[in-house]
């Protein structure tokens, strides 16, 4: 049954793609209670990530924190860091959406707490740059700056592309607001890393 409930997911993800959100939300709406009634608690939670997830771009953010807060309580009962490591990265978001910085920060802190305990170095690292330009939408500059060194100390060289252009991208900007001395030499190295990841 658990492959089942994740089938259920992957085929709303598919839609979700080609742009029926409502249709893959109704349709994961559907299956949370019969997931419940099987007891596949981790299925359940996988279900309540994506709904939650779907409820930001709406702009349907507090709906999103109280859908957030009902699965984490099952999530830690049951022990799914992972997952909760997810939903705090979710409510981030649509903190960040809602304008409350002091909770994107600390769901983000929690969010990094997780992934350091489960040695997730990447989903580690990709908080704290997110993080950092949640510090640079509230003007705190140095925090930001620190953070985003943070996150490509621990994203490290083994990373994606695609998340360490995000740390970079964090610790450039502050520096381009501020028109600190490192401006140029970070955006000649930029440049630079853009050209070996293109090539």
């Amino acid at each position: 049954k658990k492959d089942a409930y994740r089938l259920e997911v992957y085929r709303a993800m598919n839609w979700d793609e080609v742009g029926h959100i409502e249709r893959a939300q109704r349709h994961l709406e559907s299956h949370v209670s019969l997931a419940l009634a099987d007891k596949c608690i981790d299925e359940v939670v996988l279900i309540q990530l994506h709904l939650a997830r779907g409820l930001i771009s709406p702009g349907r953010n507090a709906e999103c924190i109280t859908q957030v807060a009902w699965t984490l309580r099952l999530a830690r009962t049951n022990a799914l860091r992972l997952r909760e490591n997810a939903l705090y990265r979710i409510a981030a978001s649509a903190y960040g959406e809602m304008g409350d910085s002091a909770r994107v920060q600390r769901s983000h802190a929690k969010a990094i707490q997780i992934g350091g305990e489960l040695g997730m170095r990447s989903v580690t690292g990709v908080s704290w740059a997110r993080l950092s330009t949640n510090e640079r939408a509230a003007g705190r500059y140095g925090n930001a700056i620190r953070y985003a060194d943070i996150a490509l100390s621990v994203l490290g060289d083994s990373s994606s592309a695609r998340e360490t252009t995000q740390a970079r991208l964090a610790k450039y900007i502050p520096h381009v607001w501020l028109q600190t001395e490192e401006v140029a030499r970070i955006g000649q190295k930029m440049s630079s890393w853009m050209r070996d990841e293109e090539g």
